[in-house]
């Protein structure tokens, strides 16, 4: 008998399930789960396919995700314009746009440290090609995966100042790395941290950290990834550059930000962020970027993996994304970011059939382990109870 509590709110079918919960007349999955939708109101839902014409079931999502009726179209069809931050807002974003622009001033020597992923390659690619387009050059390092593992260490960061650079930008990384930032301080070089990571209280001697989580912003950004992170910061130099006419003085074209947003998309969506506002925007309008496949290297990744058809995150998350992600898993680290900021082509080529190469390589080893791990357990289950560590 059907539980007294189901059958409140609507008529049961044979099954016990409410006729309503269906989707498209579909109670279950094919191994016999139960399809369970979130709650919406039936007021909200009538209203949203009223005002829009919207099919029922399109309306019920929307208003089980809490849209409002008077701005599905925002959310349905998102613009940056309308939800772009003013940088300023996050703690020692003007800082860091102060002191990068005396850099750009003077041409000191910048060098970036970004994180191996491909969050970090993305930003350090928006990076480079940002300075590129005022005709300066930047260092990038990205330490081994393997080797080095996760963030700044001593000795890198020591090495990056001594050998030149007057100004260190880390990238996805960096607000935990205390004594790392105080041995490039010692050698020379000062340190903007750009970081999205949970900051500790105690923040690293920095010239500035701008993170949207660190315990004392008040900026409500903690969700966005650091190439999100990273194009806010680009936003706010470029304006500054404006500002004082840096790009008209020297017959300089303005770096193309809205053309970055590809790549800030794939950081979005393989950093595995909520889709959320600005999240949310970054991707659907870099999705349309993507759609011209301008960038050499994002071309050169999609002729490698034969992409066509319609463009969907997943594009992102299962074609791109891993083979960005091949080469730090598989010592080369830097090739992600070098593919992502060229501008030549055969390069770009070159790049992508390496990272494809490695990809297959890094599944052939991870089906290999999984194979050993699985007769590891067979052959000792009677001896030694299963362990799970997540």
């Amino acid at each position: 008998m059907a539980d007294p509590d189901a059958v409140e709110g609507g008529a049961l079918t044979a099954t016990g399930f409410r006729a309503e919960d269906a989707f498209l007349g579909v109670h279950s999955s094919v191994t016999g789960n139960r399809w369970v939708s979130r709650k919406a109101s039936d007021k909200v839902a009538s209203e949203i396919a009223s005002r829009t014409g919207l099919p029922a079931p399109v309306a019920r999502a929307l208003a089980s995700r809490s849209v409002d009726p008077e701005r599905v179209q925002h959310f349905l069809e998102p613009r940056l314009r309308d939800v772009l931050p003013d940088p300023s807002h996050l703690l020692d974003m003007d800082t860091a746009i102060e002191r990068t622009m005396a850099a750009i001033l003077t041409e000191e020597s910048v060098a970036l440290f970004a994180d191996f992923d491909v969050d970090g390659a993305t930003s350090s690619a928006l990076v480079r090609r940002f300075f590129r387009a005022l005709g300066q050059e930047v260092r990038c390092y990205i330490p081994d995966r393997h080797k080095e593992g996760y963030g700044p260490k001593v000795e890198s960061m020591r090495q990056l100042a001594l050998d030149g650079a007057n100004l260190i930008i880390t990238l996805d990384c960096g607000v935990m790395a205390n004594d790392a930032v105080e041995a490039a301080n010692a050698a020379g070089a000062e340190v903007i941290v750009l970081d999205h990571h949970m900051a500790p209280e105690v923040l690293p001697p920095a010239v500035a950290v701008v993170n949207p989580n660190r315990l004392d912003d008040p900026s409500e950004h903690g969700i966005i990834a650091a190439c999100g992170l990273t194009f806010l910061f680009l936003v706010a130099l470029n304006r500054a550059l404006r500002e004082m006419n840096f790009y008209e003085d020297r017959g300089i074209t303005p770096p193309d930000l809205l053309g970055m947003l590809d790549v800030v998309a794939m950081g979005t969506v393989c950093d595995v962020v909520p889709l959320l506002g600005l999240n949310r925007v970054y991707v659907s309008q870099g999705l349309k970027i993507l759609e011209r496949w301008a960038n050499p290297g994002m071309k050169a990744l999609r002729e490698i993996t034969g992409r066509n058809g319609v463009l969907t995150p997943e594009v992102f998350g299962f074609d791109l994304g891993p083979r960005i992600n091949a080469g730090s898993r598989m010592g080369e680290s830097w090739i992600g970011s070098d593919l992502l900021s060229t501008d030549d082509p055969e390069r770009a080529k070159e790049l992508a059939q390496r990272l494809d190469d490695l990809n297959l390589e890094r599944r052939a080893v991870e089906a290999e382990v999984m194979k050993q791990a699985k007769r590891a357990a067979l052959e000792n289950r009677a001896v030694v109870p299963p362990i799970l560590i997540a």
